[in-house]
């Protein structure tokens, strides 16, 4: 199954269209915005508190109980794995699908054009419904680079995001050339 990100910045009603659209069977979100697509029918929710919410990844020691195991359902090239909404700037957003193969591809292409590797510190920025998720996030975790998540505040302004960039020493940062030019 595809992984679905939606802007919890959307509207409400866009927030039901994107649901709907998608047909999301599960939807796994924090900080209460779950609540602005109660009324769609069948959507099962998981809250979390994003405050306590951690994720560790140590890839130089896999968990004790870890073993490999043959997946019985491989992933393959051509099955989904991300969806995406356009803009809307036409009418209704249309949902864009992206399959592994894809994602994969691109993932790398981005790592090739900017040199990123495990030593990397890349800032995401990016809303998660936006394809910039590919070259923001999914590109350095591929690689094991470190992603540091930049808060909304951090986004909102050049002076906040620029202090993230020294702040944290990061050696990618993905924006466009207006804000290059001022950080």
């Amino acid at each position: 199954l595809p992984v679905v990100y939606i802007d919890p910045a959307a509207p409400p009603d866009m927030l039901r269209i994107y649901a709907e659209d998608a047909d999301v069977g599960l939807m796994i979100c924090g900080d209460g915005w779950c609540t602005d697509v109660e009324s769609v029918n069948g959507l099962r929710r998981i809250e979390l508190d994003v405050c306590t919410a951690t994720i560790v990844v140590d890839r130089d020691r896999p968990p004790a109980h870890h073993q490999r195991t043959p997946v019985a359902d491989a992933v393959r090239c051509n099955d989904e794995a991300i969806c995406f909404f356009t803009s809307g700037s036409s009418g209704r957003p249309k949902l864009i699908s992206v399959p592994h193969g894809n994602l994969v591809h691109e993932a790398r292409w981005m790592q090739n054009c900017v040199h990123m590797d495990e030593n990397s510190i890349v800032i995401y920025k990016t809303s998660a419904s936006w394809m910039m998720l590919i070259w923001e996030l999914c590109a350095p975790l591929i690689c094991g680079a470190t992603v540091i998540l930049a808060e909304p505040r951090n986004r909102a302004s050049p002076e906040s995001l620029a202090s993230l960039v020294t702040q944290t020493k990061a050696t990618i940062v993905f924006v466009s050339p207006p804000l290059l030019q001022y950080i």
